[in-house]
């Protein structure tokens, strides 16, 4: 008996309390405004090397925007790398105070690889008024090696020939010296 009425409960609970919207069903004035486009899909690199690259903040409704805050966001794209985004890029948010409708905004972002790996690079926008919208651009694919620092190709001609060239040199002193007496 107590079962029924606790299980009768449960299904009372849950039929009244309201759906909760996921937030990709959401499009709110952030989401329907923004556009970002980057200036490239992919880029490879060697680590430590640099590249930059630029975003295309699009205002396309009849709105300005207020206090927009652009962040540059790096992730490993299968997990076997290790992000830090602080060693990527000293300065991966950017702000800009007013952004008229039809207007646009170009923030470029340094980045520094210090990893190897596959990569992907975003840039997500967000307002600084404390809104719960966030506006993501599409990936830039970042394909990063390992430099090969030390060429070990005719090493072994070197490590023979430089004692070889000293052992002549002496043999070839001592012989002079002993002419010489």
């Amino acid at each position: 008996m107590r079962r029924v009425v606790v299980q009768a409960l449960v299904v009372v609970a849950l039929v009244s309390v309201p759906a909760i919207p996921v937030s990709a069903d959401r499009e709110g004035p952030l989401q329907q405004q923004v556009l970002i486009d980057l200036d490239k899909t992919s880029v490879e690199v060697g680590v430590g090397q640099g590249f930059q690259f630029s975003s295309t903040i699009a205002n396309t409704g009849n709105q300005p925007l207020t206090s927009l805050v652009a962040h540059l966001n790096v992730v490993s794209a299968d997990g076997s790398t290790y992000v830090d985004p602080e060693d990527w890029s000293s300065d991966r948010s950017q702000y800009l105070d007013t952004l008229a409708p039809d207007a646009t905004w170009a923030p470029s972002w340094d980045v520094k690889a210090v990893n190897s790996g596959a990569l992907i690079l975003y840039v997500a926008v967000t307002t600084a008024s404390g809104a719960d919208e966030v506006v993501a651009s599409g990936p830039l694919r970042a394909t990063v090696t390992q430099l090969r620092t030390i060429d070990a190709t005719g090493v072994l001609p070197v490590a023979l020939a430089v004692p070889a060239a000293f052992v002549v040199c002496f043999v070839m002193a001592r012989r002079r010296r002993r002419q010489l007496l």
